[in-house]
C-alpha cells in the first residue's frame, strides 16, 4: 500500500515534463526567466562532427536556453523553452523576454514525431487575459 503523502520518482524532476501535467490543460504564472546552458545531445554533436563542423559542445560548453520559472511552483520545476514554446511566447507577448514576466500561460502535453520516434512534450498552447476587476 502506497503513503499518499511519499514522494514520486518524478517529484525529483528538475523540469517539466509532459507526465507531470497528467493529461490536463495547465495554467501557471511566469514568475522569472533564466538563460542556462543546455549541453548539447551527444547525437547532435556526432552530427556535427561527420558534417566536418566543430561541436558546439566542445566550443562553448552547450547552447544558451530560454527557461521558464513560475509562480505556482517555486524553486521546484521549470521549463526549458523549445523552439515552438518560444515562438508562441513571441506570437503572444512579442520578442521581449520580460514583457512574458507575471503572465499566465497554458501548458499541455502533446505527442510529437523527433528523431525517428514518436515523444510526449509539453507544449505551450494559449494565455489567460486577466480578468477586469
Amino acid at each position: 500500500m502506497s503513503n499518499p503523502r511519499s514522494p514520486k520518482f518524478s517529484d525529483m524532476d528538475k523540469r517539466i515534463k509532459a507526465r507531470h501535467l497528467q493529461g490536463k490543460r495547465v495554467t501557471l504564472t511566469i514568475q522569472h526567466i533564466a538563460i542556462e546552458i543546455m549541453p548539447r545531445r551527444r547525437a547532435q554533436v556526432e552530427a556535427q562532427r561527420v558534417a566536418g563542423e566543430m561541436p558546439a559542445a566542445e566550443r562553448d560548453g552547450g547552447e544558451l536556453v530560454f527557461v521558464l520559472w513560475f509562480k505556482e511552483l517555486g524553486a521546484r520545476k521549470s521549463l526549458v523553452l523549445s523552439n515552438p514554446n518560444r515562438e508562441k511566447l513571441i506570437e503572444f507577448f512579442g520578442d521581449d523576454p520580460n514583457a512574458c514576466i507575471g503572465k499566465k500561460i497554458m501548458l499541455e502535453a502533446q505527442r510529437v514525431a523527433a528523431f525517428g520516434k514518436t515523444h510526449e512534450v509539453v507544449r505551450i498552447v494559449g494565455t489567460v487575459e486577466p480578468s477586469a476587476a
